[in-house]
């Protein structure tokens, strides 16, 4: 992990920042209420939840006074998703393979479900299992980082997404893993060509080669019926 430059916000203080929002949210108080209650000017508060500065220890007891709890509900969570994220170093799906993946699975879960709101349904979804994700995580996740996300998070996402957490987590797949990943990259080809009523699973369990193979050959196929005159 490469160091981060001194005053910048390094992955410990990224995680306070999420362990606030959440807490903020679970509370029912807006960004502009808890300033308020906190006295802490705007900028100074929004240059920290932005990322350009680390908050202090006093900025974290000023705020959780506010929200009327401990400072312990923002750094025990913190502290835990840096120990993951520091333990899973050199296993965990690089930024951009989880964004790819990510990427992936929303284009088919948007396109099984035309006009419903996958941030709305995904976030209702993780609730109803465990700790509420918030718009800064969902957005991290897109972008490829699920380091401030708790594993039963992900887990949630994942069900969601019919996949397993290790396809959001590891950078290897395993055979299950990368099965799934076949079967996603074959039904977007259907997705691609306006086929998608058609089964993917349905064309067989074969090696997941194979199944890109065939991905790549309808949309070869599809491009080939574009540029006929």
């Amino acid at each position: 992990m490469g160091r981060t430059p001194a005053g910048a916000p390094n992955e410990l203080a990224r995680a306070i920042v999420d362990a606030i929002e959440r807490e903020r949210e679970r509370s029912g108080v807006s960004t502009p209420a808890l300033i308020r209650r906190t006295g802490i000017s705007a900028n100074y508060y929004y240059k920290r939840t932005r990322l350009e500065a680390p908050f202090n220890v006093n900025d974290l007891q000023t705020i959780a006074d506010a929200l009327g709890i401990s400072p312990r509900v923002f750094l025990e969570p913190a502290v835990d998703a840096y120990e993951r994220m520091r333990d899973a170093e050199g296993i965990r799906a690089p930024t951009e393979v989880l964004a790819e993946r990510a990427s992936k699975a929303l284009a088919l879960w948007s396109a099984r479900h035309p006009g419903r709101d996958v941030q709305v349904a995904v976030t209702a979804a993780v609730d109803a299992r465990t700790t509420r994700i918030t718009p800064r995580q969902w957005a991290r996740f897109l972008d490829g980082d699920a380091g401030t996300l708790t594993d039963d998070q992900i887990a949630a996402i994942a069900t969601f997404f019919d996949v397993t957490p290790d396809y959001f987590r590891r950078a290897e797949l395993g055979r299950v893993e990368d099965d799934l990943d076949a079967q996603i990259d074959i039904q977007l080809a259907l997705v691609d060509t306006g086929a998608l009523g058609l089964a993917a699973r349905q064309l067989g369990a074969g090696d997941p080669s194979e199944l890109r193979a065939i991905a790549s050959a309808i949309r070869t196929a599809a491009i080939g019926r574009e540029e006929q005159p």
